[in-house]
């Protein structure tokens, strides 16, 4: 039997390797994953010349970096990856990168190939746009989609042949790089993701099997697409470019092309029964037309009612607020906001996004009358943007909804091929420190949470708004003395606390009586979901801050004199402290804890 071994960076999931994974173990072949290194963010002391990957200074004004630039590879874990290469010995080693990737596949792919004796395929966004970077460390480059392929691959390699006749294979001849054809891509044979019994995770100078997985990894989200392409056409991303790739073999492709809906149903329903909690659709936008989604959101809410995650279109939804309720109810409950710039001009001109600033300002607001958790998006470090763009994009900032929301500012980082990079030539003149950029973006943070009147005496001040030390430490005494604290994305927390999973659950038990343990006033943006439910106790421990109720407040001994299994559901952000009182002073409580 064939033995394929897919290997990823840094990276704890890939669906597109899950899928082919699975196309392959359904064709009865021996496949494997090993996932070297993992996504890590960490904060770091100041910003780097050239980093590998984006930059962002998060909702607390600290400058965070990601994966390689926070967590390099070590000659441990080379050894280990080598390692277990060879104890799995695979006949095929399929490499998934990207372009973000460039130093590591350089430096570890020739260990590969000297050291372990296996046909080396490299493939996804990396190799497909700049093939030429791979093609000295690997025997092919593929070219786009393969779901349609790898089996007549993988069968021309176990028959002995070589590729060099096969479908969007990349190859060097005597120096020259030849491309053969493209196939066109089949959306429909994407599916419910069979991951690998041998699934391997190389991290902090270990490997971890699939079993033990959960010591490293959050393991309750499962993602997946509701279709392929973006509608858009951003400049700094590769996403809006993949059809070009197509275009250039003379093969037109949809901007989006969707799976069938019974299909994506069928493949949440599995998820679902692999106790999987969260769904996280990672499609750049979630977009079909409006009867298409009403139905998918409707037979969701039927079929899978999990929370979940998703980009939806702006001025689609605004256009039809009736489908973004009925998504609502079916469990959209967080997402991520594009603004980009507060300036259409820089939005239109150097970003190429055609969406206005006004309809995605609209868009905030009605989602935050559904308490949809939001994270705003912001690039900073662009040098096109004139003191009249940061002035714009400083007044819609102090516009936007505030309820369970955030700011996200990240430093402009693009791919090579991006058509930002002739876009920016222009200004190639315009040379900003980073000590400038990061005053800017502190700025905008304090434009979110400050009143109008204590931000405008800083921006007259321009000794205050040069100095970005003492920008951070107003914007840090700001959060400390008001106690703010920032919603955070559900889909990063197991078992979040969610009105959505709340009412499921209520409406699927039909508890006629429950308990509910509330600290703080977070209890009451979900007091309404427990209107139709007896709440026989309400434990808290700082009534002050629970709202006027008619329920009496209880102390938490209450639960010593509880005769029946009551269920208790928690209502605050500190519920590990709440289930490590309930579980270390109430161990015998029968009823269920829901958090």
């Amino acid at each position: 039997m064939t033995k394929v071994c897919f290997l990823t960076f840094y990276i704890d999931y890939s669906v597109g390797v899950y899928i082919l994974s699975s196309i392959l173990q359904k064709a009865g072949y021996d496949v494997s994953n090993i996932f070297f290194k993992l996504p890590k963010s960490a904060t770091i002391e100041w910003f780097k010349d050239n980093p590998n990957n984006m930059e962002e200074i998060n909702r607390y004004g600290d400058i965070i970096g990601y994966n390689v630039d926070v967590n390099k590879w070590t000659e441990t874990e080379v050894s280990l990856l080598i390692n277990q290469i060879n104890e799995l010995s695979p006949d095929i080693l399929c490499i998934s990168s990207r372009s973000t990737h460039n130093e590591l596949v350089a430096d570890i792919l020739p260990e590969i190939k000297k050291r372990c004796k296996t046909t080396m395929i490299a493939g996804g966004m990396g190799p497909t746009l700049e093939p030429e970077r791979y093609l000295d460390l690997v025997d092919y480059v593929y070219l786009g989609e393969a779901e349609n392929s790898i089996i007549e691959i993988i069968l021309a390699l176990e028959k002995g042949k070589s590729l060099i006749n096969e479908n969007n294979i990349c190859y060097k001849k005597n120096g020259q790089i030849i491309k053969n054809k493209l196939r066109i891509p089949d959306i429909n044979l994407l599916g419910f993701q069979e991951i690998p019994e041998k699934c391997f995770y190389i991290d902090n100078n270990k490997i971890y099997n699939f079993e033990n997985r959960s010591e490293i990894l959050k393991t309750h989200s499962y993602s997946t697409f509701f279709g392929r392409g973006c509608i858009s056409s951003c400049s700094y991303c590769s996403a809006g470019q993949w059809r070009s790739i197509y275009k250039k073999e003379n093969i037109n492709i949809k901007k989006r092309r969707n799976r069938s809906i019974e299909d994506i149903i069928e493949e949440l329903k599995r998820a679902k029964q692999e106790n999987y909690s969260f769904i996280h659709f990672r499609d750049e936008f979630l977009c079909a037309d409006t009867k298409t989604l009403n139905h998918f959101f409707t037979l969701y809410k039927k079929e899978i009612c999990l929370p979940f995650w998703a980009y939806l279109v702006p001025a689609q939804m605004l256009e039809n607020p009736e489908t973004l309720k009925i998504a609502v109810n079916a469990g959209f409950v967080d997402t991520e906001i594009g603004f980009q710039s507060g300036s259409d001009r820089i939005n239109r001109a150097i970003f190429s996004r055609r969406i206005s600033n006004k309809t995605t300002m609209e868009y905030a607001k009605l989602l935050s009358k559904y308490n949809i958790n939001m994270k705003y998006d912001f690039i900073v470090f662009n040098p096109a943007e004139t003191k009249d763009d940061i002035s714009i994009t400083i007044k819609l900032i102090q516009s936007l909804p505030k309820k369970r929301s955030y700011l996200s500012l990240c430093r402009l980082f693009y791919f090579p091929v991006s058509p930002i990079v002739n876009i920016l030539k222009d200004y190639e003149h315009i040379q900003h420190s980073a000590s400038y950029y990061y005053s800017i973006s502190l700025i905008y943070l304090l434009s979110f949470l400050l009143p109008e009147n204590e931000l405008n005496k800083i921006l007259k001040d321009e000794k205050m708004v040069s100095s970005h030390s003492f920008l951070k430490e107003k914007y840090k005494s700001f959060l400390k003395d008001n106690k703010v604290d920032f919603m955070i994305g559900t889909h990063n927390i197991p078992d979040s606390i969610t009105t959505h999973r709340y009412k499921r659950i209520l409406d699927n038990k039909k508890y006629k009586e429950v308990i509910v343990w509330a600290n703080g006033n977070y209890f009451n943006e979900l007091s309404d979901i427990f209107s139709n439910t007896n709440i026989i106790h309400l434990i808290n421990d700082d009534r002050e801050e629970i709202g006027t109720m008619n329920t009496n407040f209880s102390s938490p001994d209450i639960l010593n004199n509880v005769q029946k299994p009551i269920p208790i559901f928690i209502c605050s952000k500190d519920k590990q402290k709440v289930l490590n009182i309930i579980s270390k002073d109430y161990p015998d409580y029968k009823g269920r804890v829901y958090v």
